[in-house]
């Protein structure tokens, strides 16, 4: 088997190994501050509140002591909402498995990069796999994907891509 198909394989198992970790998770339900960004908070029962969401931070929260200008995560839990038809969580839970997965993704070619500026090694991408395996299944993440209003996580670690 070629190196490359080595690393497909190998990927593909890891996916396998993420989706078991964390398949107990999807039938979590709604807990702490997602009783006021979500669940009480009517502003993302509408797409048509998404351009407000970049401009007004009362829209974040229904509790005056948690609002905050946060328009991607706001904008994800409206889109979450219109899927689902409703406050579905296995919806909401489901959309932040996605993002973590895209994110372990992206952190795979970070690591690749980083470290091809370093070294030529024929191990690098293993390496760089390896990496963004730990970082999707190890336990550090379990409360960014149980708890749904977490997501901010794993939103803020997509706008560091561009610095790479």
């Amino acid at each position: 088997m070629s190196a490359n198909k080595n690393l497909k394989y190998i990927g593909w198992v890891l996916l396998g190994i993420l989706i078991l970790a964390y398949a107990n998770h999807f039938n979590n339900g709604f807990h702490f501050d997602d009783s006021h960004t979500i669940v009480e908070n009517v502003n993302i029962r509408t797409l048509e509140n998404i351009p407000r969401f970049f401009t007004d931070a009362t829209l974040f929260s229904v509790s005056q002591n948690h609002r905050g200008l946060r328009p991607l995560v706001t904008t994800s839990l409206a889109i979450d909402y219109w899927i689902a038809g409703g406050l579905n969580p296995w919806m909401f839970q489901l959309s932040t498995f996605l993002w973590h997965i895209g994110l372990c993704v992206m952190l795979f070619f970070m690591y690749r990069q980083l470290l091809l500026k370093t070294n030529s090694h024929k191990w690098i991408s293993f390496i760089a796999l390896f990496g963004a395996g730990w970082f999707g299944i190890h336990t550090v993440g379990a409360e960014t994907l149980n708890y749904i209003i977490s997501r901010s996580d794993v939103l803020s670690t997509f706008s560091l891509w561009p610095l790479f």
